[in-house]
């Protein structure tokens, strides 16, 4: 599935809010401009979770 942004790199959905830090701190230490928010996503095996959304853009320049 393709990203909606022309400099967005990846969505990454996370079950575990600690993880979801850990991730969003990783990738801004890495240079990638990043946003997370909460999401509430179907995955048809299990039904509807609450989950974090965290959008990666490109690396700042």
């Amino acid at each position: 599935m393709p990203v909606p942004f022309e400099n967005m790199k990846d969505i990454v959905y996370c079950h575990d809010e600690k993880m979801a830090d850990e991730i969003y701190l990783f990738l801004l230490e890495k240079g990638y401009q990043v946003g997370m928010s909460s999401s509430c996503i179907n995955t048809g095996t299990h039904g509807e979770q609450n989950v974090k959304r965290i959008d990666v853009f490109a690396k700042k320049i």
